[in-house]
């Protein structure tokens, strides 16, 4: 349709040729109809659009939802819903924690809302943040946290010192502190200790000593010391051990800034005997032998006396000493 339309311009009459599409769908008609929501985000989008355009209408930050339009020959055709205001999940319940702005009645919490968080106990510590707030995308901006207990920042003897020391927080789960000797010394025990959820540390405070040497290690039962025993060990140094027959030996002590490190145990057999064997009705499926040792993680292979039977598995393992011993009873 061509529309001509007269304007009168400095006392001019100009002549105007307007071309009119018909079938365009409008955005204003959408934007003044039924169906619009002032939550809908329709910034970037065009002023009209021809039939079978197919138009998606996001929401304004804050709000989700999902709305389709289409162009037909008689205005806009839609499907989806509207925008609903975003929400975030409620922390968890936790006696420790207090926690401050938090909707009542079990409210929806909405974007934007901030939560503050603080420990009952004032001689606890809060690991996180103290407040949270709650996304455009229905996310809280952090982790919820914690109350824990602080660990005291131990004295130093002389001449030690922490190297990563932060003066502006006490020491709270997971944190390390780093420990190094002044001059020429030698750091005797542990070059890092760690603050446990108990508020306690995982390891004496070391001491700075002239010498970073060992004294003699502590035997572990029923082990000997392979060699002669000294007593004094060079830094870095190791010592072996010998355990009785049938024994397993593990592990090994290391002379490391002036304390043994390791740990050395001597992993028992299991024994087997004719009584054990009468007691569960069982033999052993190599016949001849009264008693009988395996050692730890051997195993043994047993089966039914003549008469009996068993749905218990036959072939059992040895773990430092201990072994299940499967049981037979009379076939019926």
């Amino acid at each position: 349709m061509q529309v001509i339309t007269q304007s009168c311009l400095l006392f001019i009459w100009v002549h105007t040729l307007n071309v009119v599409t018909a079938g365009d769908c409008k955005l204003e008609d959408f934007i003044n109809g039924p169906d619009y929501d002032s939550n809908f985000d329709v910034s970037g989008l065009e002023q009209s659009y021809g039939p079978g355009a197919q138009v998606r209408v996001g929401c304004q930050i804050g709000f989700v939802g999902f709305f389709k339009l289409r162009c037909m020959l008689d205005g806009w055709y839609h499907q989806g819903s509207k925008c609903e205001d975003v929400s975030c999940p409620r922390p968890p319940a936790d006696e420790q924690i207090i926690i401050d702005d938090l909707p009542a009645n079990n409210d929806r919490i909405q974007f934007g809302h901030t939560l503050i968080f603080r420990c009952f106990d004032p001689l606890k510590r809060l690991n996180g943040k103290s407040e949270l707030t709650c996304g455009e995308n229905g996310q809280w901006n952090d982790a919820f946290p914690s109350c824990e207990v602080p660990c005291e920042v131990p004295e130093l003897p002389v001449n030690l010192q922490i190297t990563n020391r932060n003066r502006h927080r006490q020491p709270g789960k997971g944190d390390k502190l780093q420990f190094r000797c002044n001059g020429r010394l030698y750091l005797q025990g542990s070059e890092q200790i760690e603050c446990l959820a108990t508020g306690t540390w995982s390891d004496k405070v070391p001491i700075c000593s002239e010498s970073n040497s060992c004294g003699e290690p502590l035997i572990p039962e029923d082990a000997e010391l392979r060699g002669r025993r000294r007593s004094q060990y060079s830094n870095g140094e190791e010592v072996h051990y010998d355990c009785p027959r049938y024994y397993i030996t593990s592990g090994t002590h290391t002379c490391q800034n002036g304390q043994w490190i390791g740990r050395v145990t001597c992993l028992k057999p299991c024994t087997v005997t004719e009584e054990d064997l009468n007691q569960y009705n069982i033999q052993f499926r190599r016949s001849g032998q009264d008693k009988f040792y395996a050692e730890h993680n051997d195993y043994f292979t047993f089966v039914c006396k003549d008469g009996y039977r068993s749905n218990m598995v036959m072939r059992q393992k040895c773990i430092d000493g201990m072994i299940t011993l499967p049981s037979c009873s009379p076939i019926v």
